[in-house]
Parts: structure tokens; C-alpha cells; sequence
């Protein structure tokens, strides 16, 4: 295995890790909490903020490796093993028509991070939606109906301009970020969001390289109430 392939597979061991730690949760959450602020219409001056209290990030260029988790179960088919899950939301199958670059998988409670050979997609039984599925190596124990997840690497990495997922509130096309102006003022800035990984995310319109936000912004600061 050379260098650049033992890479993707820790990067993509970390991001299984990641996930059973809980922190895809809060990512989840972050992506898509609505922001008082967005009923405005536009961007929204709040009042000076002690920056110096706070972590700040800048817009910079970042190596984002796009990638997919799903929770399953095990599932068999005749004397193999498989991992199937729910593709959420379903317009992602579209991406996974191709196979993807690797497939990494956890057993809940049980191994992690093996890898786990793609099958490809198919129509749920349980909720009629689509779903992708991976053969589990025979060394691994299972029996049917164990939870578990899938991590599918979508494409190689690539470097982009990005921020950590926890600096941007907003959803998969759209987002907003509090601004540190020069006037050491803050403000509320609309940005246009591309790919996207469990830790950082490509800022394509809205916020110029080396602009400096929040890196974990709360509520208070798209209302103007300082916490």
C-alpha cells in the first residue's frame, strides 16, 4: 500500500472515530440550526464583541475529503455478510451511482474501521427509499440485524477554501458565518457552500480568502446579545 493510500485510510478511520464519538451529531446540528438573523433578509450588524474572548478562524485553503456516513444494519445473503443503510437525504444516491473511492465500516460495539467492499445501491425494503450496501470481510463476527455504519469516501481529497464545519450555521447550499470586520465589529455574512467533509467546508461565494469569523458561533450572536 503506498503513502497516499495508508492517508486516505487513516483519514477515513479517523472520520469512522469521529463519528462513534458523537460529533457527527453536533456537525449535524450545526449545519442546520436556523439563525434568527436569517428573517432579516440580508446581513445583520450586531454590537462589538470582546474578539479577544473568543476562537477565530480565517478562510483559507484546507484539504476537504468529501465523504458520506450511514447508519445500518447487518443483513445476509446466503453465506455472506452484509452492511446495508439508508441513504439520507435521498438525492446523495445520485452521487454513489459510480462506486466511490473506498468504503470503511464500524460494527456498533464491535470492530471499527475495517473495510468493506462495495455492493452498491438498492431500494430499501424497510422504508422504500434508497440504500447502499458493503460486504463485510468473513473475518469479522456478525449476525443479522446488528446496527452499524457506513463511511463512503466520495472522492480523493482536494484542496479548497474552507472553515471548520463548526464555524458555518446554515444547509447544504447555503450558510451564514459571523464576520470580524476591521472595525472590530461583527457581522452576519451569507456564504455559498460546496464540498464538505466531518471537518471542514468549502466556502465558494460570500467570504474572501483570509477573512476571519467566529469559529464557534453561538445563537446569541446573530440576535446581537452578547453571552
Amino acid at each position: 500500500m503506498s503513502s497516499a493510500q495508508r492517508g486516505v485510510s487513516t483519514r477515513i478511520l479517523l472520520t469512522i472515530l469521529w463519528l462513534v464519538a458523537s460529533a457527527g451529531i453536533a456537525y449535524l446540528v450545526a449545519r442546520n440550526v436556523t439563525p434568527t438573523a436569517t428573517s432579516s433578509g440580508g446581513d445583520l450588524n450586531v454590537p462589538p464583541v470582546a474578539i479577544e474572548e473568543r476562537a477565530t478562524v480565517a478562510l483559507e485553503t484546507r484539504t476537504v475529503q468529501p465523504v458520506l456516513s450511514a447508519e445500518g444494519r447487518v443483513a445476509q445473503d446466503g453465506s455472506r455478510w452484509l452492511l446495508e443503510a439508508t441513504i439520507l437525504p435521498e438525492s446523495l444516491a445520485y452521487q454513489l451511482l459510480d462506486s466511490p473511492v473506498g468504503v470503511k465500516a464500524l460494527i456498533t460495539g464491535g470492530p471499527a474501521g475495517f473495510d468493506c467492499a462495495w455492493e452498491g445501491l438498492l431500494q430499501s425494503p424497510e422504508t422504500g427509499g434508497m440504500a447502499m450496501r458493503c460486504q463485510i470481510p468473513s473475518d469479522i463476527k456478525v449476525v443479522a440485524g446488528l446496527p452499524g455504519t457506513m463511511v463512503v469516501q466520495l472522492m480523493e481529497a482536494t484542496e479548497v477554501q474552507a472553515l471548520p464545519v463548526s464555524a458555518v450555521i446554515g444547509t447544504s447550499e447555503t450558510g451564514q458565518v459571523i464576520v470580524i470586520e476591521s472595525d472590530n465589529q461583527t457581522s452576519v455574512r451569507q456564504v455559498e457552500i460546496g464540498l464538505s467533509d466531518v471537518f471542514h467546508i468549502e466556502i465558494t461565494g460570500g467570504l474572501e480568502p483570509g477573512e476571519t469569523v467566529f469559529e464557534n458561533p453561538v445563537q446569541s450572536d446573530f440576535i446581537g446579545v452578547q453571552s
